[in-house]
């Protein structure tokens, strides 16, 4: 589901920054596949795909390793 100006406050982000490495990107939302009518806001959560290419979210890092250290920023092409 987009909304009206979602745009705006991710380019406004992005002009006012001072750091000229920020980076702004939407959030991926979630609808049920059984029904579109629903929307959810998505948390943090991490997509991934199986050796078969069928996508599917995954549990946070926390939950698999309660030990695990985000690392520091680092530059990336990547992202979602």
């Amino acid at each position: 589901v987009v909304s009206r100006q979602w745009l705006e406050p991710l380019l406004e982000q992005l002009a006012l920054a001072k750091d000229h490495r920020t980076l702004v990107m939407p959030t991926l939302d979630i609808i049920p596949e059984n029904n579109f009518n629903q929307y959810l806001p998505a948390n943090h959560h991490i997509g991934g795909f199986d050796w078969t290419l069928t996508f599917g979210w995954k549990d946070l890092i926390e939950k698999r390793n309660s030990s695990y250290n985000y690392p520091d920023p680092y530059p990336t092409p990547a992202l979602s």
